[in-house]
């Protein structure tokens, strides 16, 4: 092979060129898909944008099997052997191309992936370990309510709700807030941080934030501020349903945006608090009847996306050859 790469590295630049294209469609494609968005009941909305931002991840691993599908349908015992029927040129292949060849590109190749991707852990790692840290103190500092849903109050002269941590969310409301708050205002807190709590949203958050680094970062940054403000949207609406009035939610909102509610909790920063910059938009949201949930239209995308998977599979050799093209992977 002209470029001396093994399957591993070879697959890398793959994936890597398919994500970078899928990633600039992307941003081309994100603004005109903002209006039909807004037209999904918030809860959707947030499954829909929390796919969108794992799509240039999603491109490149999918071509990547693509491009490996031959072997890996002759592996299973169906076809022929697709290198053997074609011998002028040299195959990615899981049988008959080697993992690693040892080639001074493909080291700097894969090291640079290699040094990046454990960067990045180290930092997600220390964040998400901080985070962790602070949480089991503030538990450890609170006292546990016996109120439902449950809760822990925290002693603090600062004014904030938040839903903290991943598998097992816990919400947390400060003694001010508490003191602050008229009794239906703290039931619709406590009902919007259950929502938080029951559909896990930090684990929602936190997942769309590593998936969308493929991402161009003006895409990234719209994608993640649609993302939780669709998240927050949703739980709004529970608590809307769970007071019957929304008025009365919208309300609540603007108090707490002018207390300062959830602000100083940068630890908790994959985490969904009661307030943010998107008060406004959760407020005019409120103001308008509630958008009617259309399941049909999420089965539809799910075909869709079923249906353009097998027709990839039924391209397969296409995709093959074209990755062996892009690749110059020609006998010398």
């Amino acid at each position: 092979m002209s470029l001396e790469l093994g399957l591993v590295a070879a697959s890398a630049v793959i994936f890597l060129v398919a994500a970078a294209s899928a990633s600039v469609l992307s941003s081309a494609a994100f603004p005109f898909a903002l209006s039909p968005l807004c037209r999904l009941d918030p809860a959707m909305r947030a499954n829909f944008l929390l796919a969108w931002s794992s799509l240039p991840g999603l491109a490149g691993a999918l071509v990547v099997c693509l491009t490996l599908a031959p072997s890996i349908i002759h592996g299973l015992g169906f076809g022929l052997d697709h290198c053997h029927s074609h011998g002028h040129h040299a195959h990615l292949c899981l049988v008959h191309t080697a993992l690693f060849s040892g080639s001074t590109p493909e080291r700097l190749l894969l090291g640079t992936i290699g040094v990046s991707l454990l960067a990045w852990a180290t930092v997600v790692g220390t964040r998400l370990r901080r985070q962790r840290q602070v949480l089991e103190m503030l538990l450890a500092l609170g006292s546990a309510s016996n109120v439902e849903p449950r809760h822990s109050v925290i002693r603090s002269r600062r004014p904030f709700a938040i839903t903290a941590g991943w598998l097992e969310p816990a919400i947390l409301i400060s003694s001010r807030l508490l003191e602050d708050l008229m009794p239906a205002e703290v039931s619709t807190v406590l009902a919007h941080e259950q929502a938080h709590q029951r559909r896990r949203d930090g684990l929602r958050l936190l997942a769309a934030e590593s998936v969308s680094r493929l991402h161009w970062p003006t895409t990234r940054r719209r994608i993640l501020g649609r993302l939780s403000l669709a998240i927050e949207q949703a739980c709004d609406e529970v608590a809307a349903r769970h007071s019957g009035d929304r008025l009365g939610v919208a309300a609540t909102i603007v108090k707490l945006s002018r207390l300062g509610a959830g602000e100083g909790h940068s630890a908790f920063s994959t985490s969904p608090a009661f307030t943010g910059a998107d008060t406004a938009d959760r407020v005019q949201g409120l103001l308008q009847p509630a958008l009617v949930a259309r399941p049909g239209i999420a089965l539809a995308a799910l075909v869709l996306g079923a249906l353009l998977t097998i027709a990839g599979l039924a391209t397969g050799d296409w995709w093959h050859h074209s990755a062996e093209s892009l690749l110059s992977l020609h006998l010398d």
